[in-house]
């Protein structure tokens, strides 16, 4: 559970920065952040839909809240 709350701020957090970079035209720091999101996508993908098919509440609730964290502390980042 630990690892998919994790992996999934991690997700959340490199794709909402990938977007605030591609609005500002950072190269650079839009293909490491599209890095991260792409081998986070694959990690969680396998755990959420095996958490799904095998109804473990405790693996799908950590995911929604890791991504919502994600998210939240990624839009607190101050891009210049």
């Amino acid at each position: 559970m630990f690892l998919v709350f994790i992996a999934q701020i991690i997700f959340s957090f490199s794709r909402t920065l990938n977007t605030r970079y591609v609005s500002k035209d950072k190269i650079k720091l839009v293909l490491i952040t599209g890095f991260v999101v792409k081998c986070t996508w694959l990690l969680n993908t396998y755990l959420g839909v095996t958490a799904i098919i095998e109804s473990d509440y405790k693996i799908i609730i950590a995911y929604l809240v890791g991504g919502i964290l994600g998210d939240y502390i990624s839009l607190k980042i101050n891009i210049k």
